[in-house]
């Protein structure tokens, strides 16, 4: 699972000050339980529902399905298919975890079960609240493997990434094609390897993403390359153009891009990298830097200028190790990290504006405050009201973690 990283995370316990308190509104929606081991992101039903996945407890829980409904008393949670670790597959993907089709239907992926190597699957509602699950792909390893993410769902179809070891693939399932893979990573020189994020489909139908590692080559821990980001265009014949539109250095750029990407109205690419940045500070005890935000705006001859617009500076007056990114209709960007903050580095919710020729940055919440929640490991989303959902996998007033609403 994604969670299980090479790098051991500097907690730095620090004495906690009220000067520190988020001046904006942070409330606990859920606290998970024990049932609820290790929770994921959260999506909404257009009935104001949120639906999310809880990876389990290898060898004694496989994973579930849960929706959180509001009421008077609170959150109540329903499960809606608890994995038996068999064929329907266990330890569903916890980042970018769940999509709907048009239908109502719910897709996801499982990183191990199946008929081996993970799978996708399909929960249909079947009426008074109960839903039936179907594998709808099993992974061989031939094809890819460990789906690390779920889906995204565009134009009838769904994408996805797998791991494959380092190396990794992009597919695509639709009912008139089945299963394909449109990208083999590590078939051409400095690609990428390792992608950790669902991919990212604009208007047009082009398919952009990340890879945690791979690139430049001798960069990073091992000289695995830092990481990349791409495009898949869609030719005129049915198949997929891919473009390496940019590779991590490992310096002030920022090296390893572990969320997705968000695309601007004019074609710009806004994304993070969860290790590098200018200065000293270190997130991590083996690895420089705590991680950026860029920027990539095309040019006209299709390639893109790679730009910085923020690097995170860490415990105590910052975030570090950012995850996905939101980018609401005023252009303002909004996302989290898994650590840094005063509270002993659990981790914030930021806010970026653009102002002049920069940004302007501003913690919005830092967790680690009692039962607020603490560490976070997966994509934040946005209401149209403008606040701020998410999950945490640590804390909370049970110790397993939290569903969050941030205000700003």
């Amino acid at each position: 699972m994604k969670r299980n990283r090479t790098w051991t995370f500097l907690v730095l316990v620090i004495l906690i000050s009220s000067a520190f308190s988020a001046a904006q509104s942070e409330q606990v929606l859920y606290p998970f339980t024990s049932a609820d081991y290790t929770p994921g992101g959260v999506i909404f039903d257009n009935q104001g529902n949120l639906y999310g996945v809880a990876t389990g407890a290898y060898g004694t829980t496989y994973g579930r399905v849960f929706e959180l409904s509001p009421s008077a008393n609170g959150w109540i949670e329903t499960v809606l298919y608890t994995f038996t670790g068999g064929t329907d597959g266990y330890g569903p993907s916890e980042t970018e975890s769940l999509a709907f089709d048009a239908a109502g239907n719910l897709y996801g992926t499982t990183v191990r079960g199946g008929k081996g190597e993970g799978t996708v699957f399909r929960l249909t509602p079947v009426g008074a609240g109960k839903w039936t699950e179907s594998v709808i792909h099993s992974f061989l390893g031939t094809q890819g493997s460990i789906p690390e993410t779920g889906v995204t769902i565009a134009a009838g179809k769904l994408f996805g990434t797998t791991t494959v070891g380092t190396v990794g693939s992009i597919f695509e399932m639709s009912p008139q094609l089945g299963y394909r893979v449109i990208h083999q990573f590590g078939r051409v020189k400095n690609d990428g390897a390792g992608p950790m994020a669902a991919v990212t489909v604009d208007s047009a139908g082009n398919v952009y993403g990340t890879t945690y590692k791979g690139g430049a080559v001798g960069c990073g821990l091992g000289g695995f390359g830092c990481g990349t980001v791409f495009k898949l265009t869609p030719t005129s014949s049915g198949g997929w153009r891919y473009k390496q539109i940019y590779s991590f250095q490992g310096g002030s750029d920022g090296a390893r891009p572990y969320g997705g990407v968000v695309i601007g109205p004019t074609g710009i690419v806004y994304g993070t990298t969860w290790l590098g940045g200018i200065g000293t500070d270190q997130c991590f005890s083996n690895a420089p830097g705590c991680g950026t935000v860029f920027e990539l705006s095309p040019n006209t001859d299709g390639s893109y200028t790679h730009t910085v617009i923020y690097t995170f500076l860490g415990p105590p007056s910052d975030g570090g190790a950012p995850q996905g990114l939101i980018l609401d209709p005023n252009g303002t960007l909004f996302g989290t990290t898994q650590f840094g903050g005063p509270f002993f580095s659990s981790g914030t919710v930021f806010e970026l504006v653009p102002q002049g020729n920069g940004w302007q940055e501003t913690v919005l919440h830092s967790f680690g405050q009692g039962n607020d929640g603490a560490l976070i490991d997966s994509q934040p989303i946005m209401d149209s009201s403008g606040n701020i959902y998410g999950t945490t996998y640590s804390g909370g007033a049970n110790g397993y973690g939290t569903v969050f609403e941030v205000t700003p």
